[in-house]
């Protein structure tokens, strides 16, 4: 249990971080975290269906879920003054929830719908496309949601026994924040988080993934534009050095208007419309990644430029001013996600998830303000090179794709 202490602040926090998510799957239970997590608010030993919602909402509470690769996490926020409640409602949902088959086959509905929307939406369709692409083995090809097939085949049974195994005090990690520097508040989490015998899927089927040098895919919408990935592997959140450094140089390439990639590419070049870095650290590998938006015509040529500016990183190192400019930039979006108790508590938490260390986050921008140029550099150099880049896009169906390498579906 990890606490934030604020005095005298108005609302308090609470949030539950469990070690597993979808990388955690097997084929065949692809989505199954994912299920889960939609379950924990469908009734508990203790409160019948929309019971908990109806205490939660009573009080001017506010209560939500999250499914990752990596982690699934559960989170409340009340008025301090109902601390006791948050506590005693977060452990009912999510040690306690009692997986009523009639409420799993309402809720496969609903999820069923949802990963319809996800194949609708572009954004969404390209970004689970683009661990498809990239991973050519290895459970982070999975998407979260799963597949509509493994949605429609999971079993209460099967989502019991995952939460039986995976829900265990060793994965899972209590964050609190606001007024909970007294002592009291140990006894009612002793009493409050407590476990049965565990006697179900334990064991996680984590694998690490093979990438793809070279990988392209192209799917076919409906859509005005290209909607455009371009992938490379990069250093896994234990790999601590390598991954702060291509944290600020995600922000010299693509965070912001005066990144590399917005000065070049959208206002020197108009090539794209849109575009930004993306580079999420994972337990097990992890993914760089630049997302843009273009016109078909010029989507050949923003994809060249894409690699040719990223992988150059690695010998036209960041200028002084360039790396003061995104240590500052990070550090300041990292200080901005902790101002409110939920933004606190989820930068512990997934740091926490992903490194094993719960003073990581505290550490972080210090250890930021140490990436030098010359690390930066080192980095893209190990890790961007034009041979390792994969390519995802969204095409517009109208428009005849160029990229014969791409599979069009």
């Amino acid at each position: 249990m990890l606490r934030i202490d604020r005095p005298g602040w108005p609302v308090v926090t609470a949030d539950v971080w469990v070690a597993t998510g979808s990388a955690d799957e097997s084929p065949d239970q692809a989505g199954i975290s994912h299920f889960l997590e939609h379950m924990m608010f469908k009734g508990t030993e203790h409160r019948g269906p929309g019971e908990l919602d109806r205490i939660v909402e009573g009080v001017g509470g506010h209560w939500n879920a999250g499914t990752s690769k990596d982690f699934t996490h559960y989170y409340l926020t009340l008025p301090s003054e109902h601390r006791s409640l948050a506590l005693d409602a977060l452990s009912d949902a999510v040690l306690r929830s009692v997986i009523d088959p009639e409420q799993v086959e309402r809720e496969r509905q609903v999820i069923v719908e949802e990963w319809r929307r996800a194949e609708d939406n572009p954004a969404h369709l390209l970004h689970m496309r683009l661990y498809e692409t990239a991973h050519a083995g290895g459970s982070y090809r999975w998407p979260v949601i799963g597949s509509r097939e493994t949605i429609e085949s999971i079993t209460r049974d099967q989502i019991a026994a995952y939460h039986r195994g995976r829900y265990r005090p060793e994965t899972m990690a209590l964050i609190l924040a606001g007024p909970v520097g007294d002592n009291g508040i140990l006894g009612e989490i002793g009493e409050l988080f407590t476990w049965r015998e565990s006697g179900g899927e334990g064991d996680s089927h984590m694998e690490a993934p093979v990438w793809s040098p070279g990988g392209m895919r192209v799917v076919m919408r409906e859509v005005s534009e290209v909607y455009l990935a371009v992938s490379w592997p990069a250093p896994e959140a234990a790999d601590l050095r390598a991954m702060l450094a291509l944290d600020v140089g995600q922000y010299v390439l693509g965070v912001g208007r005066a990144s590399r990639l917005y000065q070049r590419l959208h206002e020197e070049e108009r090539l794209v419309t849109t575009i930004h870095c993306s580079y999420p650290a994972h337990r097990r590998g992890g993914m760089f990644t630049v997302l843009a938006t273009c016109e078909t015509e010029r989507a050949e040529a923003a994809r060249e430029a894409i690699i040719r500016e990223v992988c150059a990183l690695g010998s036209e190192r960041p200028t002084a001013p360039e790396a003061a400019r995104a240590r500052r930039l990070l550090c300041s979006h990292h200080t901005f996600g902790r101002e409110t108790t939920s933004g606190h508590t989820s930068s512990v938490g997934y740091h926490h998830t992903l490194t094993g260390d719960p003073t990581f986050d505290d550490r972080y921008a210090e250890q930021i303000g140490k990436i030098t140029a010359p690390a930066v550099a080192k980095a893209a150099a190990q890790w961007l090179s034009p041979a390792d880049a994969v390519t995802t896009a969204v095409w517009p169906a109208e428009h005849a794709c160029p990229w014969n390498g791409g599979v069009p579906q």
